[in-house]
């Protein structure tokens, strides 16, 4: 359980880690601007964290049968549940907030302020086994080749 926490702790440091900066200059500032943007989204070191953040959450995606060892049981329906919940607040945050398109004012905090939300989809859909909304939706056939050829593209 102490490796689960500290996972855990960790992922939490990375993502202020990564979002403090922007955090601060919004907060002196009430605003950031394209070129703080790009310093904190396109510089690549500031997309370590991110990274590192889906790492912690394969991680813990892989230790998850050991915890019901250790008493902490979440069902495969409550984890693809879980991954569910975290794509509906992804999508509500990015579809419902007025954004001004050019990464300006408050919306360069989605670079990374989404990050948990993040690591708690790819922890709920891996964990899960494919159980969740999303993961049916997302393994449907015609879904699964578009991300096959997009990802051969990228």
């Amino acid at each position: 359980l102490y490796g689960v926490r500290g996972l855990l702790w960790t992922f939490f440091l990375l993502w202020s880690v990564s979002l403090g900066p922007s955090l601060m200059i919004f907060g002196l500032q009430g605003h950031i601007t394209n070129v703080q943007h790009n310093l904190a989204y396109v510089w690549p070191p500031s997309q370590v964290p991110d990274f590192m953040l889906g790492m912690i959450a394969a991680m813990l995606a892989r230790e998850a049968p050991s915890w019901q060892v250790q008493g902490l049981v979440l069902s495969d329906w409550e984890r693809g549940f879980l991954a569910d919940v975290a794509l509906i607040g992804v999508f509500a945050a990015v579809l419902l907030i007025p954004s001004s398109g050019y990464h300006e004012g408050w919306e360069p905090l989605f670079n990374h302020a989404l990050a948990p939300l993040l690591g708690i989809y790819f922890y709920g859909s891996a964990a899960a086994k494919g159980a969740g909304l999303s993961a049916c939706l997302l393994t449907l056939p015609p879904l699964a080749q578009l991300g096959k050829y997009s990802f051969e593209v990228f």
